[in-house]
């Protein structure tokens, strides 16, 4: 009973916005699982619960829920838990603007993935770990990294666009202005790109603007849309120190 309890918290009512139902949902399947000594069941729960405190901005609850998971994952011995719990720990982090401390999480995801070549363990933490290096300027590294995954995941298609993204020159440039749109429903800015090139415009729909702000310095990848305007993609802010 308490599988469909947390079945129904973790996919629908996050997608609702329900966050508090779903954490008193995964509360109480965490109280069965522990009368019932099922540990397993315990660390998955809390998992989904750091995810869930960390989308309603409890970072402090999603780093105690994270680290009791990873706990009860070390005692047994279950490596494919921790990677995912690794994994989610590192997402929350670098939602934080705290890439160097991102990257220490899922370098450990990433290191259980490669032991057990797990190519979609590979898929799913390889990106995030690239871009909290490429945070604090370390894109070398971030391109062995994704040669590593690579080396697992051969032909794995996110993983190839990842690679050729790291292989082009980084274009770089200082956030203009941010300001919502006419109807509110997502905000727009424009980069003064380092280059001389033409300002480049972002939109929160498209790119995540967490921590980011006007005279913010950022990396970005730039496309041409349909109109021929150039806009951003993959769009994070810099570190004060860039070399790698």
């Amino acid at each position: 009973m308490h599988r469909i309890i947390e079945k129904t918290a973790l996919l629908i009512a996050p997608r609702l916005g329900k966050f508090d139902k779903a954490v008193e949902a995964f509360r109480q399947s965490y109280d069965i699982s522990e009368r019932l000594e099922e540990e397993r069941g315990q660390a998955m729960v809390l998992n989904s619960l750091g995810g869930v405190y960390q989308r309603q901005g409890k970072f402090d609850d999603a780093v105690k829920s994270f680290t009791q998971s990873a706990e009860i994952g070390e005692r047994l011995g279950d490596n494919r838990h921790l990677a995912m719990v690794y994994t989610a720990w590192g997402s929350a982090l670098l939602r934080q603007n705290q890439p160097a401390q991102a990257f220490v999480k899922l370098k450990r995801s990433f290191t259980i993935d490669e032991k057990m070549k797990n190519k979609r363990g590979m898929e799913i933490v390889t990106p995030q770990l690239c871009q909290a290096l490429q945070q604090v300027g370390r894109d070398k590294k971030a391109a062995s990294f994704c040669k590593r995954a690579l080396s697992i995941a051969s032909n794995n298609p996110k993983l190839l666009a990842l690679q050729k993204r790291l292989n082009q020159p980084r274009l770089t440039g200082t956030i203009k202005f941010i300001k919502p749109s006419r109807d509110g429903n997502h905000s727009f800015g424009y980069i003064t790109m380092d280059d001389g090139s033409d300002d480049v415009r972002f939109d929160s729909r498209y790119v995540d603007l967490n921590g980011l702000a006007k005279d913010v310095r950022v990396a970005v990848e730039v496309r041409t849309n349909r109109y021929g305007g150039r806009v951003a993609r993959n769009l994070h802010k810099l570190a004060e120190s860039s070399s790698d």
